[in-house]
């Protein structure tokens, strides 16, 4: 019996501010690794259960010789994780499943196992059942609802509850099914060199041996086999724990191999990936690891379904269950597993044995063996705190307050399967007596271990490296306060076992040290691509793309472009570098958008950090035309490097001039006199994602133009050609296969958005990752033999211990800072209150769901568009007035973009049944909608509430096709929206405009404004986006959802106070109160590092006169705050407070009247949008 890993949210206080299922966290990657430890220690405690009960045997049976020994064969054991449906309890089972795997060169694991049901693969063909052969080592999971969360309110304050049992399950199921994108990198898998007991550090590569092994070497040669079982002691946790497995020669080794990373034994069934970068215990698991483990250790049940049929062992209760109902789930479920597996093993021996007919795991009737009569099974449950405290109380008799922690173990065996001698071991003395009240089936176990934990230390030896022992987790969240007094990886004091904190710590050591090694020139580092050549390159390059966020990440690699720049500057400023050629930089384009800063900025931030990069020569990305090519072209201005596209013509410029006036190729010479030709190509596929482009676009053949323009660069001296393109990886391959070998040398692409290298036809094709977590460093030689080029390729992860460049983080701050100024802009109007309440987004048609769901369909021209009611965070009413930024961003903060699906009718169907699912709980998943109208009925079960479904007034063609604009999020299967699963991530749903194409909602709503201005229009809005804003506007505007800009002299509320002229120094501000005023330590504002105009583009040339701020209105709420910061968060806690005290109270929210308008006024500079209610969505009783 086990709790889940440590939780991601309890290391990441703001997690479940940006997700959609706040209820159900993930593991964090100390988690990980703790549940991995946990399921060595499950194996090692079962071995040395059975040196236990051996020994006693043998003293019983009088065995003494060796040969006497062997005449008893170790019992066969088939192991069944049985899960709560919460994520973090199926990654804890799948890690343990790992850890099991990992630790199992013993034959008794990997022999026969049938399970009474059809199990289902977890391979390619995720639904095609198959038995577990002799050789198959995976460990069977099924998912029970009745071992779910305790559905306590006080645990839900500032959260949505979980969904009913049903929709767990299937949510659990559905994410266990999922074949995820994200693969485990290949340096994380291959094995690589390690030496002593730092990997990759120190002592002699071709023999690892850690000091934990040296002690187990030492043991086994010098113990006879008799003592491997040390006498029982209490844990140092303080858990009833009766063995001391970290004392034990198993025991040793075990923990020293999960806490330090370091390989399986050599029969092992599973080696499981490592990261080849520095990380955090609290970071999230990387990408591709629990999809890893999963497939490799796991078989899961599909089909198992406990809560119905002959099991019956319950659901996971309701919401709001008090604990002795908890109390009573988890006994009478407990009871009813265990009797469900007596009954089904037990003979008339009372020992463990199979039934003589039955049906194995491919479903066939399969006649016993007399092998399986020694067959055994072993039950993981994994479940929650409460829930672990429950099943203690059932197996105990006694009332249960442990303080569980996670990834704890307690361990309960069955009375028959001990010796009499072996009971006075069990916790609270001989095996106690059945009461009256309790359940029929639990009396027959003894508890051996209670919440023991000692398996999250390591092993005591002499010879251990020396290094920090104790370090203090980040705050908790303050929402969850249940987690304050409960003890995990993440909070708390903890001791350093697993290998990433120690990497942590080892590293903060040695930077701290004088004598210690520098971080920039090693961190992250690995090798993509080795050359046998020596001495000085005769060219140096770094490569990198796709970059839209200059702050770090939460997960490792964390990116961020100032740890970015102290590795750029390393390969171009280190002495060690002084004899060699100046590295030349090439960026591969997408960098003006998305991002939440480029929907303020539309793309200004990204020039200063793209200069300082130092970069050269960039291909345009199809991001960088985001905001129309008048943006692009201003922005090019102020890029000290050119950009290139050589196969995208305008014919509005003339008969071959390039997009936006690019320039088609460029002769670079580096410091050393070689002369490198480059050519800038992209792909037809993302022309078609960019609705803002010039209408008489011309895209000529990345092959035919390469042809073309490649023997002219030879022929003014090129030595190296570089193709810089922004093209997907298959593109990429194809243009190197076409061309003649040693025409283009290296192909530096981007558009993907992770790291890839491999050689095509003779040429090098190379991809540096995204975000400014990755670059590349090249070093070429020319051929000793021979034309051409021999390359030596460096990745560079860009992670946590690198140090920031101390300018570059002064410029990312001044960023933030003119950022958060913005916040207050006034950017639009509204004259009707759009409600965003999550009481109204999460259950009926709301008006600003209505005009969201309209602008995404409009943009895209697709057929109808849907989505989820969580997208919309505000959880207010947005009054009648002006609109500014803070609210467009507060509203809609998520950062995955709206994408363009080719569905049929039946999954659009089953996607609004999944939206009205969950009902009356305000589930995020209920879908505001636009060119649709459904009825349904929320009292029908739940699968069957739609009575009716429109598209365009017509009733839903189940066969027939439609295009629908939606969330990413909803494209990805998330929510229940399985029926919207898009090809790439193994569903069947085509992508006419996918993630990577596609523009964030935030950036959506601020151009459609930006459209609107009829004063201070943004002088850069070029022909293309007014072309395609007028189509929108024709469209959105037909039933009267605009009221045009006013005349009349604004009421007192809304006049702006006078000001004198203000110049574009930016000394204005916008709201109460002025921006922070910069100390003499900071430059001057507007003026960067290098004496650039950094400061942010502002919507029009004429600002601020027309769109500063009315003047505030405030309250009693607001009047005392001091800042911008402190009056939001006041709003925030008054709103909080009425929502609780009109729950109290059993008082309703009001609806918003659409008669709620603020008379015929309008602002002069803008018309004001007044969206209504359509009788879109219909309730039906």
């Amino acid at each position: 019996l086990s709790r889940h890993g440590a939780r991601l949210d309890v290391a990441d206080k703001n997690w479940h501010l940006t997700s959609p299922t706040p209820y159900d966290p993930p593991l964090s990657y100390g988690g990980w690794l703790q549940s991995r430890a946990l399921g060595a220690r499950i194996n090692d405690v079962v071995q040395s259960l059975d040196d236990s009960l051996d020994s006693t045997t043998e003293v019983d049976n009088g065995i003494k010789s060796p040969s006497d020994r062997l005449q008893k064969p170790k019992p066969k054991r088939r192991i069944i994780i049985h899960s709560s449906p919460f994520t973090r309890c199926l990654q804890t089972a799948i890690a343990v499943s790992s850890g099991i795997c990992q630790n199992s060169g013993e034959p008794e694991l990997n022999r026969s196992s049938k399970v009474p049901s059809l199990v289902q693969s977890n391979s390619d063909s995720a639904l095609t059942p198959g038995p577990i052969t002799s050789s198959d080592h995976r460990c069977l999971l099924r998912v029970d609802a009745f071992l779910g969360e305790w559905l306590c309110p006080r645990y839900f304050d500032e959260i949505i509850p979980p969904p009913n049992s049903d929709r767990m399950i299937t949510a659990a199921k559905l994410e266990l099914l999922r074949r995820e994108h994200s693969f485990v990198p290949e340096a994380d898998i291959v094995p690589r060199p390690s030496a002593g007991f730092f990997p990759g550090g120190w002592g002699s590569a071709s023999s690892p041996v850690s000091p934990a092994n040296d002690v187990t070497a030492k043991i086994k040669t010098e113990a006879p086999p008799s003592t491997r079982q040390t006498q029982a002691q209490r844990s140092r946790a303080g858990s009833c724990d009766t063995f001391s497995a970290a004392e034990t020669t198993r025991g040793r080794r075990m923990l020293s191999k999960i806490n330090t990373n370091l390989p399986s034994i050599p029969d092992a069934a599973y080696v499981p990936p490592t990261p080849s970068y520095a990380i955090s215990p609290s970071d999230p698991i990387p990408a591709g690891y629990v999809t890893h483990a999963r497939d490799a250790c796991v078989k899961i049940d599909f089909q198992w379904d406990s809560m119905h049929g002959e099991q019956n062992w319950g659901d996971g209760g309701e919401y709001g269950e008090e604990w002795s109902t908890m109390h009573t789930r988890f006994s009478t479920g407990l009871d009813r597993m265990l009797a469900w597996y007596r009954d089904y093993e037990s003979t008339s021996s009372g020992r463990p044995r199979r039934h003589s007919q039955m049906l194995d795991s491919s479903g066939e009737a399969s006649s016993r063996s007399e092998a399986d009569d020694d067959t055994e099974t072993i039950l993981v449950l994994i479940t929650h705190g409460a829930g672990c405290n429950a099943m203690i109380a059932a197996l105990s008799g006694e009332p249960s307050q442990v303080n569980v922690g996670t990834a704890s173990l307690t361990l309960a065996v069955r009375n028959d399967h001990m010796p009499e001698m072996a009971q006075d071991d069990t916790i609270g003395g001989p095996v106690r007596t059945k009461g009256s009240n309790e359940p029929s089936s639990v009396e027959s176990y003894a508890m051996k271990m209670v919440a023991s934990t000692e398996h999250l230390r390591i092993a005591p030896s002499t010879s251990r490296v020396s290094s920090p022992s104790q370090v203090t987790s980040p705050s908790i969240s303050s929402y969850r306060h249940r987690l304050a007094n409960r003890p995990s990886l993440s909070q708390g004091i903890i001791e350093v076992g697993q290998i990433s904190l120690l990497l942590t710590l080892l590293y903060l050591s040695l930077i701290s040290s004088p004598q210690g090694m520098p971080s920039v020139p090693t961190d992250g580092l690995s090798v993509t691509h080795p050359s046998s050549r020596t001495g000085p390159p005769h060219l140096r390059l770094i490569h990198y793309n796709d970059v839209y966020h200059v702050e770090e990440g939460s997960a490792e690699p964390v990116g961020g472009v100032a740890r970015f720049q102290s590795v750029v500057n390393y390969y171009r400023n280190d002495p060690s570098f002084s004899e060699q050629p100046n590295v030349l930089t090439f960026f591969s384009g997408d960098a003006y958008n998305p991002s939440l800063e480029s929907t303020v900025t539309k793309g200004r931030h990204m020039v200063p950090f793209l200069n300082k990069a130092g970069t050269d020569v960039a291909c345009v990305g199809n991001h960088d035309l985001d905001f129309g090519v008048a943006q692009f072209r201003h922005l090019r201005t102020q890029c000290r490097f050119p950009w290139l596209l050589a196969n995208v013509l305008d014919l509005d410029l003339g008969k071959d001039v390039p997009i936006a006036n690019c320039e088609k190729t460029l002769m670079l010479t580096s410091s050393n006199g070689i002369k490198v030709g480059v050519i800038g190509l992209g792909e037809r596929e993302w022309l078609g994602t960019i609705n803002a482009l010039p209408p008489n676009l011309v895209y000529k053949s990345a092959y035919k133009t390469a042809l073309e323009l490649v023997p002219r660069l030879r022929e003014q001296g090129a030595e190296l050609i570089v193709a810089v393109t922004h093209q997907r990886e298959p593109n990429d391959y194809k243009l190197a296969q076409k061309l003649p070998p040693g025409m283009i040398d290296i192909i530096l692409g981007g558009h993907d958005h992770f790291y890839a290298h491999a050689v095509v036809n003779g040429t090098h094709v190379l991809r540096s990752g995204t975000d400014f977590k990755q670059l590349s460093y090249i070093e070429a030689w020319r051929k000793e033999d021979g034309e051409g080029w021999d390359f030596s390729i460096v990745r560079r992860d860009i992670v946590r211990s690198i140090p920031e460049d101390p300018a570059t983080t002064t410029m990312v701050n001044r960023l933030t800072s003119s950022l958060a100024a913005k916040l207050e802009k006034p950017i639009g109007y509204t004259s009707v209150a759009l409600d965003g309440r999550f009481s109204t987004v999460r259950q009926k048609e709301s008006n600003l769901g209505n005009f969201a769901c309209d602008l995404m369909r409009f943009y895209y021209g697709a057929d109808c568009a849907m989505m989820a009611g969580g997208t919309i965070r505000g959880d207010q009413i947005y009054p009648p007035g002006i609109l500014r930024l803070k609210d467009i961003l507060n509203c809609f903060p998520f950062e995955d973009p709206v994408v363009l699906l080719r569905i049929k009718g039946r999954a659009l169907f089953d996607a609004l049944e999944n939206g009205v699912s969950q009902l009356p709980a305000l589930e995020g998943r209920f879908t505001q909608v636009s060119n649709i109208a459904f009825g349904y009925n929320p009292s029908a079960p739940s699968g069957s509430r739609i009575n009716w479904a429109q598209v365009g007034g017509e009733p839903i063609d189940f066969d027939g096709q439609y295009t629908l604009a939606t969330r990413g999020y909803m494209a990805r299967g998330k929510d229940g929206f399985a029926s919207l699963l898009v090809q790439s991530e193994g569903g069947e749903v085509e992508e006419i405009v996918d993630e990577e194409s596609g523009i964030l909602i935030s950036t959506l709503l601020r151009q459609y404004f930006l459209s609107l201005r009829v004063m201070g229009r943004w002088r850069r809005w070029g022909p293309s986006m007014t072309r395609h804003w007028s189509n929108v506007h024709d469209s959105l505007h037909c039933n009267g959802w605009l009221k045009p800009p006013s005349r009349q002299p604004s009421p007192e509320s809304n006049k702006v106070p006078y000001r004198p002229p203000l110049s574009r120094s930016k000394n204005y501000y916008y709201g109460r109160f002025p921006e922070i005023v910069e100390t003499e330590e900071t430059e001057s504002r507007g003026v960067g590092l290098n004496g650039e105009d950094e400061s942010m583009d502002s919507d029009s040339d004429t600002d601020p006169d027309i769109l500063t701020s009315p003047r505030p209105t405030t309250n009693y709420v607001t009047l005392p705050a001091r800042s911008a910061t402190e009056e939001e968060r006041r709003l925030r806690l008054a709103r909080k407070a009425v929502r609780t005290w009109m729950h109290r109270t059993g008082l309703q929210p009001s609806p918003v009247n659409d008669a709620d308008e603020v008379g015929e006024f309008t602002p002069t500079w803008t018309p004001g949008i007044s969206p209504r209610l359509e009788q879109r969505i219909v309730v039906e009783n």
